[in-house]
């Protein structure tokens, strides 16, 4: 099978969130089954580092109609982990800038870049002679594609799969953009992309894609509820039958502590020592008491409502107090996250620390050091960090929710096959009973030992979830025959 995958974010050139990791490992995984895969992204110059996997320009320019003038796109090309990308090159919209926008705040022109992306990238399909099976479009940014090509002359349309990685955001705008967008007036009505009033990109591609897919199977079920619909859930219930869900898959060798270069002592389920020395190591690092039994719980990712953050700051401080827990968070977001840190961290210095920004390698160390991770999201489509943290031996925290309830299961619910623990209300009281129930076991360290071993030995390769995305697009071509 020939397939064309475009996504707005592609690590480790271009990433925000959990796509860019989808998008680099899901198509080699895609590959290694033996398919085919094409991957088109923009190139973005502002802190991508593209330059390190040398594009080489195609030579072929694509001229399109986008906001009342004529705009360019070149394309370029490399390869990425042995998978072929193709870059869309604008002056107008991508040159000299981010990805989506700066310093907190969305460019303005946003709806046209990543119109004009969707409209680019079907065009170098056709360009660049690729003829695929399926085009895999990802979230708000690309999904006007399956609009566009329904709006073409074609003889054949090629069958579209939208991947939904989080609902929350949908690219709603004015619904006077229609015309400068190319779109007519005759897509705005309740059917197609209207939107109480606004216009809305991830509506167009739900209505107009072949097949759609999101991140966990609890995830797909739970976005056909008002609770976390956004309201789009009649949209999903109406197209209930055409959405499955897939967990998401991490490349193994990405995430091995065996071979990490950021770890300076390296590990494995068969020698854990590794991991006791890195915890040393990571407390020493960040100034926190060296001592080696004291639990290390962590937290990396978004400093966002969704993330739960706020019963974190309710629930650990307890057990700090206590001397029963340190806290190590990492991430970046919003600032009044961080502001609330502050007073604990003045407080408790020696057990408290709270880092900025996306510092990959820290970030690997923390996994690493680490013995229980937190994400008592208040929703989470599927979450990567949850089996990242498995394959470092540290047991996750959940609340059972989306991908989190798919992945992890509770070991007191299930000890022979149980790799974490989770709680059902979204309540700082409930993560503090799970905690409390999970150091009490981390107290019996050979049964800890154990489960650790077990943790990075459980399989959250893309080796099922690959299947099932070759599945769908099995479907999505069927039902254009």
């Amino acid at each position: 099978m020939k397939i064309v995958f475009v996504t707005p974010e592609l690590a480790p050139v271009s990433k925000v969130g959990g796509l860019a990791d989808i998008a680099a490992s899901l198509p080699r995984a895609l590959k290694r089954l033996g398919h085919r895969v094409y991957v088109i992204v923009p190139r973005y110059a502002t802190g991508t580092g593209v330059e390190s996997v040398g594009p080489v320009a195609t030579g072929i320019e694509l001229e399109l109609e986008m906001d009342g003038a004529r705009r360019t796109a070149r394309l370029s090309r490399a390869r990425l982990s042995g998978v072929t990308t193709y870059f869309v090159e604008s002056d107008d919209y991508f040159e000299g800038r981010a990805i989506y926008g700066e310093s907190g705040r969305d460019y303005d022109d946003n709806p046209f870049r990543f119109a004009f992306f969707s409209r680019a990238a079907l065009a170098a399909t056709e360009a660049l002679g690729l003829a695929p099976d399926i085009i895999h479009v990802n979230d708000w940014q690309t999904s006007l594609l399956p609009v566009y090509q329904r709006l073409e002359d074609r003889a054949s349309r090629m069958p579209v799969v939208l991947t939904v990685h989080n609902l929350a955001y949908q690219g709603i705008f004015p619904r006077e953009l229609l015309p400068r967008l190319g779109l007519p007036d005759a897509l705005f009505h309740i059917d197609g992309l209207e939107f109480y009033g606004r216009l809305n990109f991830l509506k167009g591609g739900l209505v107009s894609a072949e097949r759609l897919t999101t991140v966990s199977p609890s995830y797909a079920q739970e976005i056909q509820r008002s609770e976390l619909g956004a309201g789009l859930e009649g949209v999903l219930r109406a197209r209930a039958d055409r959405l499955t869900g897939i967990v998401n898959g991490i490349e193994p060798n990405d995430w091995d502590p065996g071979k990490d270069p950021a770890l300076t002592s390296r590990f494995a389920s068969t020698r854990l020592s590794g991991k006791a020395a890195g915890k040393i190591e990571l407390q020493k690092e960040l100034g926190l008491t060296l001592s080696p039994r004291t639990p290390l719980l962590a937290a990396i990712g978004r400093l966002d409502p969704q993330k739960g953050l706020e019963l974190v700051l309710e629930a650990v401080p307890a057990l700090v107090a206590e001397e029963r827990a340190q806290l190590v968070v990492l991430g970046s977001g919003r600032e009044e996250f961080l502001d609330a840190f502050r007073p604990l961290v003045a407080r408790y210095p020696k057990a408290i620390s709270v880092n900025r920004g996306f510092q990959e390698a820290l970030g690997r160390r923390i996994y690493a050091g680490a013995d229980l991770f937190l994400m008592p999201s208040r929703y989470e489509p599927c979450g990567l960090g949850q089996m990242i943290a498995l394959r470092y031996g540290t047991l996750p925290v959940v609340r059972a929710t989306g991908g989190l309830a798919d992945t992890i299961r509770d070991l007191d619910e299930d000890p022979d096959r149980g790799n974490g623990f989770s709680f059902e209300a979204f309540d700082a009281s409930a993560l503090l009973a799970t905690l409390r129930r999970a150091l009490r076991h981390y107290e019996n360290e050979k049964l800890w030992t154990r489960w650790v071993r077990r943790a990075m030995r459980e399989d959250s390769s893309w080796k099922s979830s690959a299947g099932r995305y070759l599945d769908v697009y099995e479907q999505a071509i069927h039902d254009l025959d």
